[in-house]
């Protein structure tokens, strides 16, 4: 005993099928739909559309889902995702650094905050922006954002430049 081969074992055979589905009630065909992509979303999460999968064999049930992947896109960005952190850069003069200043970051979302960089700042030092980072996927909360100072060296000094710092080089803190 196997299932028929004609009606697939409905007990109904289509007389005059259909050109497009020949009789199995489905066709082939593109559609394009707009999906919202949550926040926090992240490389390698699998998102479930309901509906716009799979049709059922001879229209006998529902239509299955389509399963999306999500891949970050790798972008030109002065920030770098981790997890739910980001990381990026701060440049700071050296006198800057020496002296202590404040500075303006901006973050992912275009937002600028200020930050205090402290006298005697090294290069490499990093400053926490909590709650600045990427969206946690299903709550409202956020990870945090990092800055790295990077310290500037001048370039292309001029003679009154060069003689004062020479005259520093001589003084207790620059030994």
């Amino acid at each position: 005993m196997t299932t028929c081969n004609h009606c697939g074992g409905t007990g109904k055979i289509t007389t005059n099928p259909c050109s497009k589905c020949g009789g199995n009630g489905i066709t082939d065909s593109i559609q394009e739909i707009e999906i919202d992509i949550p926040k926090g979303a992240f490389s390698g999460m699998q998102l479930n559309v309901h509906g716009y999968g799979q049709a059922p064999i001879k229209m006998n049930g529902n239509f299955g889902n389509l399963l999306i992947d999500i891949l970050q896109k790798d972008e030109e960005t002065k920030f770098t995702r981790d997890g739910h952190n980001l990381e990026t850069t701060i440049e700071v003069p050296v006198i800057d650094a020496i002296l202590g200043c404040e500075v303006s970051v901006e973050t992912i979302n275009g937002k600028t905050l200020k930050a205090k960089i402290p006298s005697g700042t090294c290069d490499g030092h990093t400053l926490r922006f909590g709650g600045y980072g990427m969206p946690k996927y299903g709550t409202n909360e956020y990870g945090d954002m990092y800055g790295e100072v990077i310290l500037k060296m001048p370039k292309g000094l001029n003679d009154e430049e060069r003689k004062l710092l020479h005259e520093l080089k001589t003084k207790e803190n620059f030994k």
